[in-house]
């Protein structure tokens, strides 16, 4: 099964990725539609991210995603940072009693790339956070 939020994230990541003139949607749209679709503040998955939907969106805009291998999805390119991410959710929903494809399961999923957008910009914030912190200590 399927939650409305779910396809509301789907529905969020492709208008993120053609209003932005992406050609391929990646792991980084579906983590900006996830975040806009949820409050932070109220959302422990995300509550002590060091990025907001707002800023997950000006990174989007400032430096489109990298090229990488995608295929046919309906209507969109998707390309294997999503698709390796969306696959991760569908196994984690089906080891559960009663198999349900949501967001927390998706953004676990977004959370747990090893290699890909999300991982490059989370790894790159928290180590420009790092690093200020460190400057700030001297």
């Amino acid at each position: 099964m399927i939650t409305p939020g779910y396809t509301s994230v789907w529905t969020l990541a492709k208008k993120a990725a053609r209003q932005l003139g992406h050609p391929v949607l990646t792991s980084e749209h579906l983590f900006y539609a996830c975040l806009r679709l949820h409050n932070q503040r109220y959302w422990d998955l995300a509550r002590r991210l060091p990025v907001t939907a707002k800023s997950v969106w000006a990174h989007l805009k400032e430096s489109p995603p990298f090229s990488e291998p995608s295929e046919d999805f309906g209507t969109v390119k998707l390309g294997v940072s999503a698709k390796a991410a969306l696959d991760r959710a569908e196994i984690e929903a089906g080891n559960q009693d009663h198999p349900i494809m949501g967001t927390n399961g998706l953004m676990r999923a977004l959370l747990e790339e090893k290699d890909g957008p999300v991982h490059s910009l989370l790894e790159a914030v928290q180590s420009t956070t790092c690093k200020s912190t460190h400057e700030d200590a001297n």
